[in-house]
């Protein structure tokens, strides 16, 4: 399907490409490192966890546990009901 405007070499099976790199195609997330995720959650201006499908903690700030009460308990896997079960 070509787009007015656009040269039709500019899409390819990975995405749409561009000065520096390529739009991956939707749908399709860019790999993420544990670190990268934690450094995300941890920069975050509020309390900030993030959970898998099933409400387990993947990550969760510090001020997200501190106002939980949670000081520095390691809570990554544990269900949040299980945690903070009010």
């Amino acid at each position: 399907m070509a787009i007015s405007g656009l040269p039709t070499t500019a899409f390819g099976d990975t995405g749409c490409k561009r000065k520096g790199g390529t739009y991956p195609k939707a749908g399709v997330r860019p790999p993420a490192t544990a670190r990268a995720r934690k450094c995300c959650v941890d920069a975050a201006p509020t309390g900030l966890a993030r959970f898998d499908r099933e409400m387990r903690y993947l990550a969760a700030s510090h001020t997200y546990r501190d106002g939980h009460g949670l000081g520095d308990q390691d809570i990554v896997g544990r269900c949040v009901y299980d945690v903070v079960p009010e």
